[in-house]
């Protein structure tokens, strides 16, 4: 059997170069301030991670969503914070399997509410949220 040069079975890898290089490069430098602030990867080891990292996500959003583009402490984008924190959030839930099935209790919850025909708030959300991460 003859191989063709150059190739590749790389098909169904993920596309890594369509990460937004600058986006990319802004959320590296949140986490290199944070290991210098704290330590390198102390995320993994924040007691209650999903609770607190949903709740600094959602300050960096709210900063920005009231127009502060930048967090003081750090002068990096307040977007790149949450990014980080959202990030974080994926990791553990997709390292620690148990937080999946509790995260999916998020969305019956939601689900019922969407049953009873009342509004989901931001407030109803965050409550379950926490409620089921701890």
């Amino acid at each position: 059997m003859q191989k063709t040069l150059g190739m590749k079975f790389d098909s169904e890898k993920a596309r890594m170069g369509l990460l937004p290089p600058h986006a990319l490069e802004s959320v590296a430098e949140v986490l290199t301030f944070g290991a210098k602030k704290y330590q390198p990867n102390n995320w993994k080891y924040v007691e209650n991670a999903h609770a607190r990292y949903i709740d600094a996500a959602m300050r960096h959003i709210n900063a920005y969503v009231k127009g502060e583009v930048e967090d003081p402490e750090s002068g990096l984008p307040h977007m790149s914070h949450a990014i980080c924190c959202l990030m974080f959030i994926a990791d553990l839930d997709l390292t620690q399997h148990t937080r999946i099935s509790k995260m999916s209790t998020i969305g019956k919850l939601v689900q019922e509410d969407l049953a009873k025909q009342e509004p989901i708030t931001l407030d109803k959300a965050m409550h379950a949220m926490i409620k089921v991460t701890q």
